[in-house]
């Protein structure tokens, strides 16, 4: 009779070492720990039924055997609890980026939960029997059979999750799918060979301990360390967005100055000036443009990153806008040598839009001043602005550098810059044309972009007259 105590002492041991390693350390608080704490419990208290019963019957008369049947009930329903849990775990690896599964997943639990509690009762008022002769015991009856067809059910719902899963199939954290599978087919073999061995919960012990190696189940100290210099890291961002939009408020005063001094003196406002003092005002005059361009990217990108970022629509009429910004570029255009051809087309048809006047002026004139700068001198560009069908569609060709083809699919993020532009122009901060996709997506529009390396590049937009009408409030 003695035999019978050997898996139930090892399937003890085993679950009480497990117990105390995982719950002696924090965890992290995710369904799939939560899901395994419970599993553990539920094993553990199971081994050590088990173990009890076990130890009743061959130590104590059989007058105990009445208390042999009701801590074999106990142990039915931590069967219950961890064939639920398994289920829920295996759904959770397997769906839980699926929004079907996220819609269902209070409802699936929900509905587990009442199934298990039926076959709990089952097996709490249904017989139960204990066998026990010549060293063999076991327990049978209609209250064992229940439960063995719960988890039977449970085993198919896990083999189908893996299935419609089937391309995540050496995902580790299904190794104890395949340890259940194999070692219950031992379980069945040795069952059938000599039922006296009790070597289930020996098999539940075996797959909560290879669950403790695949489960996402980091230390919470680790964790916490972590989250902490995320923390700092958030902050020293916020520090550079602050620094970044303060300084681009300051730079804009001195700017403003700046340009207007120079355009006084290439007026003559300060008497007559000589070619070469005429040339120095050019580029003065080029350098600071560029600058107020830079001061106003860095200020829409932290606007951007505080959540700042909205349009100020305004009606607006885009062939003038286009007008004021080529009259700005135009000192730009002649120190590089790139000559502008220009074509307004439809004109008399491109309504007013309700739009961000001064960021749409912005998008354009950043597009024009990369054409000019990624060109070479003596070249042209050509800027369109038509309306097709229900768009107002403006464009910038170029016959300059290109973009490698290899890069143009990063070219609309964030600080990236294409490798021969920075060779080119390695003052380049990468952030226009990620404001001009924010931008133009903002007003319901997209981007147009071709490029062909060495050849030269097309930029443009697409804006949606139907969704930047005019109305009559804003007409008002």
């Amino acid at each position: 009779m003695t035999s019978n105590l050997y898996f139930p002492i090892c399937a003890f041991v085993i679950s009480l070492l497990l117990t105390v390693v995982f719950f002696s350390k924090k965890r992290v608080s995710n369904l799939e720990t939560k899901t395994y704490s419970v599993m553990i419990i539920a094993a553990f208290v199971n081994v050590t039924l088990n173990l009890l019963s076990v130890s009743i019957v061959c130590f104590l008369p059989s007058s105990f055997y009445p208390v042999v049947l009701i801590m074999d009930r106990l142990a039915l329903l931590q069967y219950i609890i961890w064939a639920n849990l398994l289920f829920i775990y295996v759904a959770e690896v397997s769906f839980r980026d699926k929004s079907f599964y996220k819609k269902r997943r209070k409802r699936l639990i929900r509905g587990c939960v009442a199934v298990d509690i039926l076959v709990g009762l089952s097996a709490v008022f249904l017989p139960l029997h204990l066998y026990n002769s010549e060293g063999v015991m076991y327990t049978y009856g209609p209250a064992l059979d229940a439960v063995l067809i719960l988890c039977s059910v449970y085993l198919v719902l896990i083999f189908l999750s893996i299935i419609f899963n089937i391309k995540n199939i050496l995902n580790r954290k299904y190794f104890p799918i395949f340890a259940l599978v194999l070692l219950g087919i031992i379980v069945m073999i040795v069952r059938s060979i000599s039922p006296g061995l009790l070597v289930v919960p020996m098999m539940l012990a075996y797959i909560n301990l290879i669950m403790f190696f695949t489960i996402e189940n980091p230390d919470m100290k680790v964790v916490e360390a972590e989250q902490e210099a995320n923390r700092q890291l958030e902050k020293m961002n916020e520090t550079k967005d602050e620094f970044m939009s303060l300084a681009s408020h300051q730079l804009r005063t001195p700017l403003t100055s700046i340009r207007g001094y120079a355009s006084m003196l290439s007026e003559g406002d300060f008497g007559k000036l000589n070619d070469l003092q005429k040339h120095a005002l050019k580029e003065i005059e080029s350098s600071s443009e560029r600058m107020v361009f830079l001061v106003r990217d860095f200020l829409n990108v932290s606007r951007i990153q505080a959540g700042n970022f909205v349009l100020e629509r305004i009606k607006t009429d885009l062939p003038q806008l286009l007008r004021e910004d080529l009259e700005q570029l135009t000192v730009m255009a002649e120190s590089h040598d790139i000559k502008m051809n220009v074509k307004i087309r439809n004109e008399d048809k491109i309504p007013e839009l309700n739009i961000d006047r001064e960021r749409i002026g912005e998008i354009m004139a950043n597009l024009i001043d990369n054409a000019i700068f990624y060109s070479p001198s003596g070249k042209s560009i050509e800027i369109s602005l038509d309306l097709v069908e229900d768009h107002v569609e403006f464009k910038v060709i170029d016959h300059g550098i290109g973009v490698p083809a290899k890069e143009q699919p990063e070219l609309f993020t964030k600080f990236f810059r294409a490798s021969n532009a920075r060779t080119v122009r390695p003052d380049g901060t990468g952030i226009g044309l990620f404001l001009v996709q924010k931008v133009i997506k903002e007003h319901g529009g997209e981007v147009i972009f071709h490029s062909t390396q060495g050849k030269g590049s097309t930029f443009g937009f697409r804006l949606p007259v139907s969704k930047n009408r005019v109305s009559n409030d804003d007409a008002a």
